[in-house]
């Protein structure tokens, strides 16, 4: 599943978008959740412990989650609010992060 991570207007969206994504997920049974930030040009205290708590949420419900499209610009900012992206997977596009969710077998696996 496939989520665009956007600038929310007010704390209530942001709060309803994370219950909105782990519902969705639940629902369709995904295995996983990438979380499209590249559309967020500028991410705050709230906004980066938000997209944090979503990976937690996430792993917690057996989801593997990851994050694209961090620009270099926003990671700095989150690590100047003191932000611990340590539980954040990160990948660079999506198709690096659906390798993450699903890796592929390995060669010798497959000639067995």
């Amino acid at each position: 599943m496939v989520v665009a991570f956007t600038e929310s207007p007010n704390d209530q969206a942001a709060l309803e978008f994370q219950r909105d994504v782990f519902e969705k997920s639940i629902r369709l049974e995904s295995e996983g959740i990438i979380f499209d930030v590249s559309g967020v040009s500028l991410m705050d205290s709230f906004m980066g412990k938000s997209l944090v708590a979503i990976c937690r949420v996430g792993r917690a419900l057996g989801k593997k989650t990851v994050v694209v499209g961090l620009k270099p610009a926003v990671v700095a900012s989150l690590l100047d609010l003191e932000i611990d992206l340590s539980c954040i997977n990160a990948a660079v596009n999506i198709e690096e992060a659906i390798a993450l969710i699903h890796p592929p077998i390995a060669d010798a696996e497959a000639s067995e």
